[in-house]
Order: C-alpha cells, then sequence, then structure tokens
C-alpha cells in the first residue's frame, strides 16, 4: 500500500520504503511518548491560574478594596473550581 503511495517519487526500491516506513513510525512513537497528558497540563494551567488570582485578591484585601468577607468567599470559590 505504502509503496504504491510513493511511486510518483520515481525508481523507488523496497529498502526506501522501509527506511521511509521505519522512520514514519519512528516519528510517531516519538510523538505518542513525548506529548504532554492533557489533564496534567489542564491541571498546571489551572493552577498558575488560581495562584495569580489568588494573588490578585490579596492584593486588592491588602489596598483595602475588598473586605476580609469578600475575600473569604472568592478565595473560597476560586478553590471550589
Amino acid at each position: 500500500m505504502y509503496s504504491s503511495l510513493l511511486l510518483f517519487l520515481g525508481d523507488i526500491g523496497d529498502t526506501e520504503v522501509l527506511v521511509i516506513a521505519f522512520g514514519f513510525v519512528s516519528l510517531v512513537l516519538i510523538v505518542v511518548l513525548l506529548w504532554p497528558d492533557k489533564p496534567a497540563v489542564r491541571q498546571q494551567l489551572s493552577k498558575s491560574y488560581v495562584d495569580e488570582e489568588l494573588r490578585v485578591l490579596q492584593k486588592l484585601r491588602s489596598e483595602g478594596r475588598m473586605n476580609e468577607e469578600q475575600f473569604e468567599a472568592e478565595k473560597k470559590r476560586l478553590l471550589q473550581e
């Protein structure tokens, strides 16, 4: 099947087909093995987002633009997401 797809390249032999197939399979394996785990990436991004939002809330509280009750309510909302 693959050799028929590669005939347009000219005079290609079985050895070249095997080398190309091996390269393709190797590339697929590398991508599959090294591809980041999506839930882990999502969890890391989520943690970064929550950390940054908590810093903003703490800054607002320290500046007096948010009282303690508001801070705790927002903190609870963030940690539940």
